[in-house]
């Protein structure tokens, strides 16, 4: 549960940041959002990194293919790419 409420951030997050860029979302759930932001480069290597790691799909066990902590990821993706946006806007 506590992936799914990450990914679900997180997604929220990269839905938000993409709205601001001016992309229509009306048709754009959080996990595209972020499949969005993992792969353009207009986005920072951290920020992409972050939004790879979260759109990581589960083995038949539920389990991820590397052992990583996504509400920790999911926490630092959404603080980098708030920053990301805050200085973009400055």
């Amino acid at each position: 549960m506590t992936r799914v409420c990450a990914r679900r951030a997180a997604g929220f997050a990269a839905q938000a940041c993409l709205a601001r860029s001016g992309i229509d979302i009306r048709r754009i759930n959080g996990l595209d959002a972020l499949f969005i932001v993992s792969q353009n480069a207009d986005f920072p290597d951290s920020i992409r990194r972050y939004a790879e790691t979260l759109t990581m799909r589960v083995n038949p066990q539920h389990q991820l293919p590397v052992s990583v902590d996504l509400l920790h990821t999911a926490r630092q993706f959404i603080q980098e790419l708030n920053q990301w946006m805050e200085d973009k806007i400055d």
